[in-house]
């Protein structure tokens, strides 16, 4: 290691992650939580994960992964990850982060870098290693994005705010915008802070065209619309169109028509559920099934009538005429508007835009911080907030209540 400017410049290397990798990651991320969920925080589940992982990667390097391998062809049972790992140049582990995939999308998730690490720059680049790790994992994205016959249409991250906002602001450097802000969605992993709140970013070159000339929303939604819409184009290279679709606030019958509907919840200690609808003469939800369905969900979340420590997402087809009256109707019962995120609904031969709704019944309030471009979403929103006072350590983010 070298002195740089009073940085500590590294020669490290970024590598698929290898099930010996396991106890040093779980590690990470148990030293940096209070609370965290899932494989990362179990080096047993782990690294019998990552040795399916490189099973079906064995013998494909990053570059060729869009060449040879499309979440389509996956045969484990296994949710797909590739998961990737930063060490210096003597094998010492610094931090790892994952591309994950869902229907049309890759998101750049689970990165951690060890607490002592995290002023380490690149000799090469100057860059944090955090920012070099997000850079690697985007290149491949990117290939994937722009391949036609890889399924993967959007890479986007979900980027944590009950810290700080330094991780917003690499992604920010990267070209990616905000298209969303969603309050407590998570349970809790920083002590003191509550749920964690995310802000949704998606990269700007996304593949997020469609024939659709409108996105339909009421009118207390046309703001964030706007806001999301322009902060991709802002960032969007020039070779590529820019997202013109126009806001429409018409009023149509949302409640004799068919949807089709992809729940997801999950119970304690997550307390956690997302509702996917879309309207689709095929489908076989009535509206009053789509309500049931959202409610159901609830009642699996919530561990008691007096239990508020709960979240619920909900995405819905904003390309659809039906949507400005069904939304409103779910805001009567509490949803309050958190997110547009252009494409990211996987609809057949089209990608559909999405109007997020989200219901947060805890009132408790923690200070959180916010780029500017989610600063202003929030006030988009309408989202309760108060605006604070206070040193981020970046000139472009502030502290809000929230």
């Amino acid at each position: 290691m070298a002195e740089t400017d009073g940085k500590t410049s590294i020669n490290e290397e970024i590598r698929r992650s290898r099930p010996e990798d396991a106890e040093d990651i779980t590690e990470a991320f148990q030293n940096e939580y209070e609370k965290y969920y899932g494989k990362y925080v179990d080096s047993e589940e782990l690294e019998a994960f990552l040795k399916v992982m490189n099973e079906e990667l064995d013998g494909v390097s990053p570059d060729e992964v869009v060449g040879e391998w499309t979440v389509d062809e996956w045969s484990s049972d296994e949710a797909p990850e590739i998961v990737r790992t930063v060490e210096d140049s003597d094998g010492d582990f610094i931090g790892v982060g994952a591309i994950k995939f869902q229907d049309n999308l890759a998101e750049l998730g689970s990165t951690i870098i060890r607490e002592d690490d995290r002023s380490l720059r690149s000799s090469d680049t100057g860059r944090t290693v955090y920012s070099e790790l997000f850079s690697d994992r985007l290149d491949t994205v990117s290939g994937m994005v722009a391949d036609p016959d890889d399924p993967v249409d959007i890479a986007y991250t979900q980027l944590l705010a009950d810290k700080s906002a330094a991780t917003q602001h690499v992604a920010n450097q990267h070209d990616f915008a905000v298209t969303g802000v969603y309050d407590k969605k998570f349970p809790m992993a920083y002590r003191g802070k509550g749920r964690v709140t995310v802000v949704d970013m998606i990269w700007a070159d996304s593949h997020i065209e469609n024939e659709q000339e409108q996105v339909y929303v009421p009118e207390a939604a046309g703001d964030i619309v706007t806001t999301a819409r322009d902060n991709i184009n802002a960032k969007r290279d020039s070779s590529l169109d820019a997202i013109t679709r126009t806001v429409n606030t018409a009023h149509t019958e949302h409640r004799n028509r068919n949807y089709k509907v992809k729940p997801k919840a999950v119970g304690d200690p997550m307390n956690f559920a997302e509702v996917q609808i879309v309207e689709d003469e095929s489908g076989d939800y009535t509206w009053n099934d789509v309500l049931q369905e959202i409610g159901e969900a609830q009642s699996q979340i919530q561990e008691d009538e007096d239990d508020q420590d709960y979240w619920i997402g909900l995405t819905l087809d904003a390309n659809s005429p039906y949507l400005p009256t069904a939304a409103e109707e779910l805001e009567g019962l509490g949803f309050e508007y958190a997110g547009f995120n252009p494409g990211k609904i996987d609809h057949g031969e089209e990608n559909r835009d999405a109007l997020e709704m989200q219901y947060r019944p805890s009132t408790e309030t923690y200070e959180k911080q916010f780029v500017n471009e989610a600063a202003d979403f929030i006030r988009d929103t309408g989202m309760s907030h108060g605006d604070t006072e206070a040193s981020t350590g970046h000139e472009t983010s502030e502290v809000m209540e929230i």
